[in-house]
């Protein structure tokens, strides 16, 4: 078993972008070590762990910072808050389970007891992703 746990605060985009890929790819591809990944393993991808937070986001850098280049005048570069409905810091709530997608988490790890956990924290939310169609 190996989880991979991406996107936790709202603004952390490029982990959840990463890790979409890398599902697609875990899914379809033919490379042997993929294959061989398939064949041996169980991976559980959860690509964002705060999605209301994420959508935020989005609607912020579509509404603030999209086309901007003077980096002087922007704006801050997310939302001053980490989730749509509570001002909260999901990683935070881990000891009170109090919102659903830590208590998602949690079930994960009693359900299916990952053998490794894979925390795609990102220091900076300007991680860039694109399609890649080399092999792997």
């Amino acid at each position: 078993m190996y989880y991979l746990n991406a996107g936790l605060h709202s603004d952390e985009t490029g982990s959840t972008e990463a890790t979409l890929e890398l599902a697609y790819r875990l899914a379809v591809s033919e490379q042997p070590m993929i294959r061989r990944i398939r064949e041996q393993m169980v991976v559980l991808i959860n690509p964002v762990s705060n999605p209301d937070g994420r959508d935020k986001v989005v609607e912020w850098f579509y509404r603030y910072l999209k086309g901007k280049t003077d980096l002087a005048t922007l704006p801050r570069q997310s939302p001053p808050y980490w989730s749509k409905y509570a001002f909260v810091d999901i990683n935070r709530d881990s000891h009170q389970q109090t919102h659903q997608t830590t208590k998602a988490v949690a079930r994960m790890y009693f359900e299916w007891h990952p053998e490794v956990v894979h925390d795609l924290h990102e220091g900076s939310p300007l991680l860039m992703s694109w399609k890649w169609h080399g092999a792997l």
